[in-house]
């Protein structure tokens, strides 16, 4: 079993994650901004979404692919432009890379030759949440605004649905985290939201009229959000310092657990 670590250093680490000692250190051209370990075509890789150089905010981002055997390069994604590459998501054969980057789009490459296949414009300022449904139809993407967009892979010139958040009154109507979200494991149009309005919704991108229920858990901007993996919990964590667990058998917060103090931000949630 293999984790990868990455930070402002741009020291990439590769680990044996029971033994606990690093199996490869790797010095990068570029701080990683996300990390996710190939499946399918691109197995066995890592995938690094790469930070844009200081004194060029605006240079072509990219994602690099390396090999977790060798400690090696493999691949180079190019992103024209984008400045830096947020997020990136692999879908499940494999075959495509799908990423967020500063300049609001939203692309996916062939992860076997690093050919640009798709590329939408979402408008946002940056898109730091890409991510694809259980059955790979649809693709999320949300950034530093109240709204998630839900485009399907097969039309992805438009979105299915633009899913809206309030926004924050108890902030001055200033976004703070934008908006996160995360897909159910086993039902392929179910997903999940958060934002600086404090609410977790949940919606079915294959209806007309997708929001399924509004669960208020927080009196602070969520910056985090999961399921369990068989879906029967959804976890969610907000700024005044306190993960909300919600059952699916109850549209009330079934418990919560306040960790730290006012303003501790979550950056992740899991659900085991």
């Amino acid at each position: 079993e293999l984790a990868a670590s990455g930070g402002k250093d741009s020291v990439l680490l590769l680990w044996d994650a029971r033994g606990g000692e690093p199996l490869h250190r790797l010095q990068l051209s570029r701080n990683p901004c996300d990390l996710v370990f190939g499946v399918g075509e691109c197995a066995p890789a890592l995938l690094v979404a790469m930070d844009s150089p200081d004194q060029l905010p605006r240079a072509d981002g990219a994602i690099e692919l390396y090999s977790v055997e060798r400690g090696t390069p493999l691949l180079h994604l190019h992103c024209a432009a984008s400045g830096h590459v947020s997020c990136v998501h692999v879908s499940g054969s494999g075959a495509r890379a799908y990423s967020g980057a500063a300049d609001g789009q939203l692309r996916a490459h062939c992860t076997r030759t690093g050919a640009l296949t798709l590329r939408y414009a979402t408008g946002m300022d940056d898109v730091n949440v890409a991510s694809l449904s259980c059955d790979g139809t649809y693709v999320v993407a949300a950034g530093d605004r109240d709204l998630a967009m839900v485009l399907d892979v097969r039309r992805f010139d438009r979105p299915v649905h633009v899913l809206q958040h309030d926004s924050p009154a108890s902030v001055q109507s200033v976004h703070v985290n934008g908006v996160s979200a995360a897909w159910c494991h086993h039902s392929r149009s179910t997903l999940a939201t958060g934002s600086d309005d404090g609410l977790v919704r949940v919606w079915d991108v294959a209806l007309g009229s997708p929001m399924l229920t509004c669960l208020q858990g927080h009196s602070a901007p969520v910056s985090c959000i999961a399921f369990s993996d068989e879906d029967d919990v959804l976890a969610s964590g907000g700024d005044e310092g306190k993960v909300t667990l919600y059952s699916r058998a109850s549209t009330a917060a079934a418990s919560f657990y306040s960790v730290g103090a006012e303003q501790d931000h979550f950056l992740n949630v899991a659900v085991g």
